[in-house]
């Protein structure tokens, strides 16, 4: 009897499973972590305590922006413990995340930049990268500090950008502070120049008002590396300018070029003609024509009331300007120099034209020869011609007090 019935327990074990005893749960099966989505407008993190996730690229020649570049880095340090690169484009391949800053050679620098005047910039995020996009250096500049303020300057634990970041603005040249009067700067142009000049202002400059804009252009004997060539004795026209009625009336930029180079594409100053139109701008000129461009499109210009004063290469200058870029200026004055004569008939500004009879740097002959294709080329176009007999290359002072020359040039209209 005992044998029969252990011989049903056993079956009824093996038939009926739940009856046994009990077993440990079996494991789940392992499975991936879950992707991770960024909710729509969570930001896109840059630097945390964890690590450094973004590299910088900026064009390269661009100092100034690789500068902003060097201050976002410095915070991203500051707030992270974590070290964020910065690279000149070309210097390695694209990685997926990046800020890109000015006109990168990244398809998404240029994306952003499409249709920009040279006074915007645009911040915004595309995929996974972050770009400033400026139609001019400046101007990515521009958008790069406000990058740098809004998002990198005083974070805490981690600088994020959002997604959804989408900013547009201007380069306005009185973000430096600028004040009445003489101003010193340094314009950071596309082709990597950190140009300095001098920026006038009326008194009471009113961005409600518009006002006229001289282009002035100094000699190669003033040229320097420290903002000093408005303030020496060819200056004069300045001086003049700063003690008349048209002060409070005219916006002045005043580049300057430094002693290893010049304005113009000229070997030397003794030839009798120029031939600038078939040659490539000089870097310094090319960098304070943007400056020029910047200016007007940055302060309340009126564009119809544009003029050009240049001594000596500075009167080089503005012929090849005038020569470069026609249907600009309203009138112009130039002293000492010497043009694109074989092309006059290009030149379409009221021009005013000085020089000594006794000049050894710049042939008198020179001035005379522009004077004569001028007339014969483009017989409408006022030109006045005044000579200094026995006067020599510096005629600066002679030129300035020249009576009448303010009232002719600054009322002219384009």
């Amino acid at each position: 009897m005992k044998r029969l019935f252990s011989i049903l327990l056993l079956a009824a074990l093996l038939f009926c499973p739940s009856c046994a005893a009990p077993q440990e749960p079996a494991p789940p099966e392992e499975s991936s972590p879950p992707e991770e989505t960024a909710p729509a407008g969570e930001g896109l993190t840059v630097a945390d305590g964890e690590g450094a996730y973004y590299v910088f690229v900026v064009p390269s020649g661009a100092a100034a922006l690789r500068e902003q570049a060097s201050r976002m880095k410095g915070e991203g340090y500051a707030v992270s413990g974590r070290q964020l690169f910065i690279r000149t484009e070309g210097s390695a391949d694209p990685e997926e995340k990046e800020i890109l800053l000015g006109k990168t050679d990244r398809p998404e620098s240029q994306t952003a930049g499409e249709g920009l005047g040279i006074a915007e910039y645009r911040i915004t995020v595309i995929g996974e990268k972050i770009v400033v996009a400026g139609g001019s250096n400046a101007a990515a500049c521009e958008g790069a500090k406000r990058l740098y303020q809004e998002y990198f300057k005083n974070a805490k634990d981690r600088i994020s950008i959002p997604r959804d970041l989408e900013e547009r603005g201007r380069c306005e040249m009185l973000s430096n502070d600028f004040k009445a009067g003489w101003n010193p700067a340094v314009f950071p142009a596309e082709n990597g120049i950190e140009l300095l000049y001098q920026l006038w202002l009326p008194k009471n400059y009113d961005p409600e008002k518009s006002y006229g804009c001289l282009f002035f252009l100094h000699s190669a004997g003033v040229r320097c590396d420290d903002n000093s060539h408005i303030y020496t004795g060819e200056a004069k026209f300045l001086r003049n300018l700063e003690k008349s009625g048209y002060a409070e009336e005219m916006i002045v930029v005043a580049p300057c070029c430094p002693k290893t180079a010049q304005w113009v594409p000229a070997k030397g100053w003794k030839n009798l003609k120029y031939p600038f139109s078939e040659l490539e701008p000089t870097p310094y000129m090319t960098a304070a024509w943007e400056l020029f461009e910047t200016t007007l499109a940055s302060l309340s210009v009126d564009r119809s009331r544009l003029y050009a004063y240049g001594m000596s290469m500075g009167a080089f200058g503005v012929y090849d300007t005038l020569v470069r870029h026609p249907g600009i200026f309203a009138g112009a004055a130039l002293a000492a120099g010497a043009g694109d004569a074989d092309h006059a008939d290009r030149y379409d500004t009221p021009l005013w034209i000085f020089h000594g009879t006794a000049d050894t740097v710049v042939p008198y002959e020179s001035a005379t020869l522009m004077r004569d294709a001028l007339k014969e080329k483009k017989p409408d176009l006022e030109v006045r011609f005044t000579t200094f007999e026995g006067a020599g290359h510096g005629i600066w002072a002679a030129t300035a007090d020249t009576g009448g020359l303010f009232d002719w040039l600054f009322t002219k209209r384009r």
